[in-house]
């Protein structure tokens, strides 16, 4: 556990992440297309911070969303979670 709260290594990333997309979006209109950040770190890809939001958008989707195993990212391998319909 990390500073006696398990929150932090699960539910509260998901709103924090929203605000984050939601802070890049607003800026990117003062910022314009010409500003770009590397994303991700070190990789050497630049983007605008619209993109860079849709970015986020797009992996924090992915987490939930069925891979092309039928499984959701987020139960990783716990069996109930995975295979139970209800």
């Amino acid at each position: 556990m990390f500073g006696g709260n398990s929150n932090w290594r699960g539910p509260i990333w998901m709103p924090v992440n929203w605000l984050i997309i939601r802070a890049l979006l607003q800026m990117y209109p003062f910022y314009g297309p010409d500003f770009k950040v590397e994303c991700p770190t070190g990789s050497g890809n630049y983007m605008t911070l619209f993109e860079v939001a849709k970015e986020i958008g797009r992996r924090l989707s992915a987490m939930f969303l069925r891979d092309e195993t039928g499984g959701r990212p987020v139960y990783g391998g716990t069996k109930k979670f995975q295979e139970d319909p209800h």
